[in-house]
């Protein structure tokens, strides 16, 4: 089994037919060496290097590696780390390489997004398109991304059959964000994220199912921070972003008093002060000695100008009626007294 160690760093340091002259001169090279080119060789882990103490960038990409180990002797200067395309399965032993500023692991078989609390130093993450079981999608870690909340700018989940995103709202300061062919639908759900992702400028979503939403462009557009420059793989200009949010804003006012106008048409036409919405009338008791004599009953609201004016009209009507009834008839209006007349505002229980 192939393995990174001092003998494999050592050799890519020399061409084809090149040898070492001496121990030492190998030693001192290894000690000011920056870079590690170790991609392509079939190496399958990692083997502890500490001659190695001032490499900054360390080169592991396409190889058969599964597990990320013995890269402390790295931690005073280690900012890169490429290690896409290898058998990768879980992101750990990085807590100490608190140096770290670019991390590189798509293509491989990671399921969880966590292991990156201490990096607090973090600004890229890529871990695009893992060698995913079917069933299986990536799943994020509420405490790695908490802590690189602050500090990561560049963040790449592209293709891992994600279906929601809400959990990114605490990057904060995320600048980029690659979400390509993954599995979104939840459209409320992707505005506000993009809405409190105040410092992001591009945005890429495509090959997703809610980039097919209606609206979509225009709402994702309206939502987003006045920084957003790219969506997906397309410039949003000034001019457009301002008509987009005041297209927006408009539609949102026509709702509104669509709303008002059909609540308006619900509600009864008798709603009067002391009334309420069912129609119900509070009960009112009046002491004894009263005008209704202590009896349990309900006195109606005032009514508006207009009704009140078309009832007293009505009442004036039937009150010359039934006087006139009387002067004529007084047995007939003696037996019309009994009746309550329809208007509920003539109302008497006996003769004249």
């Amino acid at each position: 089994m192939v393995r990174l160690n001092e003998e494999v760093v050592a050799k890519s340091l020399l061409t084809r037919y090149q040898k070492w002259n001496s121990g030492k001169e190998k030693e001192k090279l290894l000690e000011k060496l920056t870079h590690i080119y170790a991609q392509g060789r079939n190496l399958e882990g990692i083997d502890p290097v500490p001659e190695c103490r001032c490499v900054s960038v360390v080169y592991l990409y396409d190889n058969s590696i599964s597990r990320i180990e013995n890269l402390e002797h790295f931690q005073d200067r280690l900012s890169h780390l490429y290690l896409q395309d290898n058998k990768i399965s879980r992101i750990e032993n990085l807590n100490l390489l608190q140096q770290l500023t670019k991390i590189y692991l798509g293509y491989n078989q990671i399921t969880i997004l966590e292991g990156l609390d201490n990096l607090c130093n973090l600004r890229e993450l890529h871990v695009e398109f893992q060698r995913l079981q079917p069933g299986e999608k990536l799943l994020f870690d509420p405490r790695s991304l908490a802590g690189v909340a602050d500090t990561l700018e560049v963040l790449n989940i592209s293709g891992n059959q994600i279906d929601e995103i809400s959990q990114l709202k605490v990057l904060r300061n995320l600048v980029h964000l690659y979400s390509e062919h993954n599995m979104l639908t939840d459209l409320p759900q992707l505005l506000d994220v993009v809405a409190n992702l105040g410092s992001l400028c591009k945005l890429e979503l495509s090959g997703s199912p809610v980039c097919r939403r209606k609206k979509y462009w225009e709402k994702v557009i309206s939502s987003a921070a006045d920084s957003l420059e790219v969506l997906d793989g397309k410039e949003v200009t000034d001019t457009s972003r301002q008509f987009l949010k005041c297209w927006v804003t408009n539609k949102e006012q026509r709702k509104s008093r669509a709303d008002l106008l059909r609540l308006q048409r619900d509600v009864p036409q008798l709603c009067y002060e002391g009334h309420t919405l069912e129609g119900s009338l509070p009960p009112l008791t009046v002491p004894k000695g009263g005008i209704l004599g202590g009896s349990s009953s309900y006195i109606m609201p005032p009514f508006p100008q207009r009704r009140s004016e078309s009832v007293l009209l009505r009442s004036a009507r039937s009150a010359r009626t039934m006087l006139a009834l009387s002067s004529m008839d007084p047995k007939r209006f003696s037996q019309m007294a009994n009746v309550r007349s329809e208007s509920g505002i003539f109302h008497t229980t006996g003769a004249l």
